[in-house]
C-alpha cells in the first residue's frame, strides 16, 4: 500500500528568506513540476502542510496538495502537523533540522555544527540537535538528508548511524537567474561597482566575520561589506567592529538587493569556519563574480578549482586576486549543483519512501 508523504511547511511561513527557506522553496516548486510528468496512477500522495492562520510562501502547486491544518496547539508549531501525520499513517518529511517525535520520518540536517562546535550556537539549539541524535539512534527507520559529502561523514561519526540511511542532496543557484536586481542598494550604502569586497550571511559566530574585521583594518584603502541579518541562534554573539570605517554591515536585505551586491562586488569573500554547503559562493559564481573561501569543511569539496582558498585563522591577511574566474571549472560546478538535480534526487527518495 502506498504511503502518504507529509512535508512540513513550517519554514515556508516565514517572511524573510535564508538558506533553509530557499532550499525548501526551490526543491518543492521543482518537485511539483516533475510530478506533472508522472501518470496519475503512479503519483505519490505528497501533501505540504502548514497551520491555518499562517501564510505559506509558495506559488500554487499542481501535484503536491497544500493542506492547511487547524491550529489545536497554540504553543507548538510542530504538534498539529505531527498529529496529522499520525492520523494519516504518513511518512513525515521535514526539510529542516526540526525534531518530530515520530519514527516514520525523513529529516534534513544541513550541518551538525551544534554537535561538533557547541560554542557556536545557543544552548537551546544544541539541545535540539542532541535530541535529534538520540531519536536517530532509537529509530533506525528514520532517513537523513544532508547537503554535502563532508556533512554525511560528520553525521555518521557524530550520530552513530549507517551511511545507507543518509542521502546527499545539495543546493542550487537557478533562483539567481530568475531574481530581479535592485541596484538602489549600492547608492544607499555609498558603494561603487566592483569597488568593494562582499560577504553574505547571517551575523553568527561560525561565519567568522572577525576575519573581515581584520582584513578591513589591515587594508584601510579597501571597502568591505557584510550583507546579512543577526542570527537568533547565535547564543549571545556580538561582532565587534568599532572604529572600522571601511566595513559596512547592511543588516537584512531583500533578495533583489542581494543580487545587486553580488553582481557588482569585486570578490565574494566567505571566511566561515563551519559550513554544510556554503550557498553565497555558489550565488556569486552564478553572478559571474570571483570567489575566495576558507579551506575548511565542505568548501573545497563543493567549489574545487573555482575558488581561491585561505586559512580562516590567519592573522596577516592577503586579499585575493581579482583576475576573474575559471569559466570551464565554473560551468562544471554550476551544472553539478542545481535545484533541478536536487529536486530529482528528492523525487527518487520520496517515491521510495511512499512505496512506489
Amino acid at each position: 500500500m502506498m504511503s502518504v508523504i507529509v512535508i512540513s511547511g513550517i519554514e515556508l511561513c516565514r517572511k524573510e528568506i535564508s538558506g533553509v527557506e530557499r532550499y525548501i522553496y526551490e526543491v518543492i516548486v521543482r518537485l511539483d513540476r516533475m510530478l506533472q510528468d508522472i501518470k496519475k496512477d503512479e503519483l505519490p500522495d505528497i501533501r505540504l502542510c502548514y497551520r491555518k492562520g499562517e501564510t505559506i510562501q509558495i506559488p500554487e502547486l499542481k501535484r503536491i496538495r497544500t493542506v492547511a491544518i487547524e491550529q489545536r496547539n497554540k504553543r507548538s508549531k510542530t504538534k498539529d502537523i505531527l498529529d496529522y501525520a499520525r492520523k494519516n499513517q504518513a511518512v513525515l518529511v521535514t526539510m529542516a533540522p526540526r525534531l518530530f517525535l515520530y519514527p516514520r520520518q525523513v529529516i534534513t540536517l544541513y550541518d551538525v555544527r551544534p554537535l561538533e562546535k557547541e560554542q557556536y550556537d545557543a544552548f537551546r539549539y544544541v539541545v535540539n540537535f542532541r535530541l535529534i541524535r538520540l531519536w536517530l539512534k532509537l529509530h533506525r527507520e528514520i532517513k537523513v538528508v544532508t547537503i554535502s559529502k563532508d556533512q554525511k561523514h560528520r553525521i555518521r561519526k557524530l550520530c552513530g548511524i549507517s551511511a545507507d540511511r543518509i542521502s546527499v542532496i545539495g543546493c542550487g543557484w537557478e533562483h539567481m537567474r530568475a531574481q530581479e536586481t535592485d541596484e538602489s542598494v549600492l547608492g544607499r550604502f555609498g558603494l561603487e561597482k566592483e569597488a568593494y569586497y562582499l560577504s553574505v550571511g547571517s551575523i553568527a559566530r561560525h561565519k567568522n566575520y572577525e576575519w573581515l574585521v581584520r582584513a578591513a583594518r589591515q587594508h584601510p584603502d579597501r571597502k568591505f561589506v557584510i550583507a546579512g541579518r543577526e542570527n537568533a541562534l547565535k547564543g549571545g554573539y556580538q561582532l565587534e567592529y568599532n572604529n572600522v570605517p571601511n566595513l559596512i554591515l547592511t543588516g537584512y536585505i531583500s533578495e533583489a538587493e542581494k543580487k545587486a551586491l553580488l553582481e557588482n562586488c569585486r570578490v565574494l569573500l566567505h571566511p566561515s569556519k563551519y559550513e554544510g554547503f556554503g550557498m553565497p559562493p555558489m550565488e556569486a559564481l552564478a553572478s559571474g563574480r570571483p570567489i575566495a573561501v576558507s579551506n575548511v569543511c565542505c568548501l573545497p569539496e563543493i567549489y574545487g578549482k573555482t575558488a581561491q582558498y585561505f586559512d580562516p585563522e590567519e592573522e596577516n591577511i592577503t586579499l585575493p586576486d581579482e583576475d576573474g574566474i575559471d569559466l570551464k571549472e565554473t560551468e562544471r560546478v554550476l551544472q553539478k549543483y542545481t535545484w533541478e538535480n536536487a529536486a530529482a534526487r528528492w523525487l527518487e527518495l520520496l517515491k521510495a519512501e511512499s512505496g512506489i
